[in-house]
């Protein structure tokens, strides 16, 4: 009778042996180590939108109002989109560390002949999901805080509608004998023949 010998086999030595054991326990190992790095990404998703939107969008220019009318809606549509993309960014985030939120896969153990090579299977297959949902979360992440940043942007740059100042003289006794310019003007006590009013 003649020995078939594996294919790809060859002579291996004890430290060869050990690295495929290891390569083994890695691929039972995958799922869990892509969870756990899914997790600390939602941690930083959350951490990371709290500090930009405090000190890109609540920082920014205090007089929104001012701005130019599409400018306006141009800052709000953006935040508006890059809120979406951040809360779509964390759901996927929440699903590669916890799996779907309305499946569970299950593995019969029936026939058991094969049963660890579809256990294997299965494992590198929620592995490789899982992975594809960090990969996506990590990009919609960054989209929008890229998009928050824009918002800033334009909350800091557009232009404002120009207003022309009040002017506001003061008179003693029809003379004038100061021009403010100021939207109002507060005066605690002030005699009869002095006047304040609107500058003609």
């Amino acid at each position: 009778m003649t020995r078939v010998q594996p294919i790809g086999a060859g002579n291996p030595d004890p430290l060869d042996l050990d690295a495929a054991e290891q390569l083994q326990r890695n691929d039972g190992d995958r799922l869990a180590l892509v969870r756990a790095r899914a997790e600390k990404w939602i941690g930083a998703i959350a951490a990371l939108t709290t500090v930009l939107a405090g000190a890109l969008v609540i920082k920014g220019r205090d007089d929104a109002a001012g701005m130019i009318l599409g400018w306006r809606i141009a800052a709000a549509a953006t935040i508006g989109v890059a809120i979406a993309l951040l809360a779509f960014a964390t759901y996927r985030a929440y699903r590669a560390a916890f799996g779907e939120p309305d499946a569970l896969h299950e593995l019969t153990p029936i026939p058991l002949t094969g049963l660890h090579r579809r256990l294997t299977r299965a494992q590198r297959v929620a592995a490789a999901a899982a992975l594809g949902d960090l990969a996506i979360a990590i990009r919609a992440a960054t989209a929008g805080i890229g998009l928050i940043a824009a918002a800033a942007a334009i909350t800091w740059c557009a232009p404002t509608t120009s207003t022309t100042p009040h002017r506001v003289c003061i008179r003693v006794d029809g003379q004038l004998v100061a021009r403010l310019v100021a939207d109002s003007v507060s005066v605690q006590e002030m005699p009869h023949s002095t006047t304040i009013a609107p500058c003609t």
